[in-house]
């Protein structure tokens, strides 16, 4: 460690090779602020894990506490990678020593494998933005602060809809203060069969598919997901009268 480099710092500057000092330093420096990266990251991984958990088997007093624990630590692993980051893009990483010693510590053709990992950091940084955003709507999303009621949908894909498949069957799924509070799932015909007046249909489900009709059932019929779950969701209310969240 770093405590152990700095007992030896009279044996480099005796030999007149105080940068090789420093550069060993600066090297334990990085690499110990990506092993605290990585400990934050299992840490964060470890709290949101418990949470779900928590969430399927019927809640805890303490899921807020263990959300919020994961976002600090998805902070602190993101300030870590970005000090690496830009440490990389400085440059100017050496490995003192003779060429063996390069060679066995995986120092070769050091530049390289520099411009590779700046490019890792870039994209890992990306996706711990994006996770550290749906952090933050998590509390919303499982009815934290209030109940929040959610539409499934489940495809066949033996079927193909452009979406994805026929839906045969729905659920609705209630979360209610970070618990699954209800899950009832339900064959689709039993929806489409309760709506009550005349849907004008996509010309091709009329043409290929036969049917004069507009249903649940046939809702996913555009590839853009949000206007097709949009259509799910205005079916579902004017065939059994549920309104959902989302």
């Amino acid at each position: 460690g770093k405590e152990d480099l700095g007992r030896t710092i009279w044996l480099f500057n005796l030999l007149g090779k105080q940068n090789d000092y420093h550069s060993f330093l600066r090297l334990l420096d990085l690499g110990q602020k990506g092993s605290d990266s990585a400990v934050h990251l299992f840490l964060a991984a470890k709290f949101y894990s418990e949470a779900g958990s928590a969430i399927l088997s019927g809640g805890s007093n303490k899921l807020s506490d263990k959300l919020n624990s994961g976002q600090e630590e998805l902070a602190t692993a993101d300030d870590g990678l970005a000090f690496l980051q830009a440490e990389l893009v400085k440059g100017n990483l050496n490995v003192p020593g003779p060429l063996w010693l390069k060679n066995l510590l995986g120092a070769k053709d050091l530049d390289q494998k520099i411009k590779t990992l700046t490019l890792k950091f870039s994209s890992w940084r990306q996706y711990l933005s994006q996770a550290r955003v749906l952090g933050q709507i998590v509390p919303g999303l499982i009815g934290l602060n209030g109940k929040r009621t959610y539409l499934l949908l489940f495809a066949n894909n033996m079927e193909l809809r452009p979406s994805g498949g026929f839906l045969g069957s729905y659920g609705i799924l209630t979360l209610d203060k970070g618990k699954l509070s209800d899950l009832k799932i339900e064959d689709i015909y039993s929806a489409d069969g309760q709506l009550s007046g005349h849907v004008e249909p996509p010309v091709p489900i009329r043409k290929y598919l036969d049917q004069p009709h507009w249903y649940l059932r046939d809702s996913n019929w555009s590839p853009d997901f949000r206007e097709a779950a949009a259509q799910a969701e205005w079916f579902l209310e004017k065939e059994i009268g549920q309104r959902v969240d989302g």
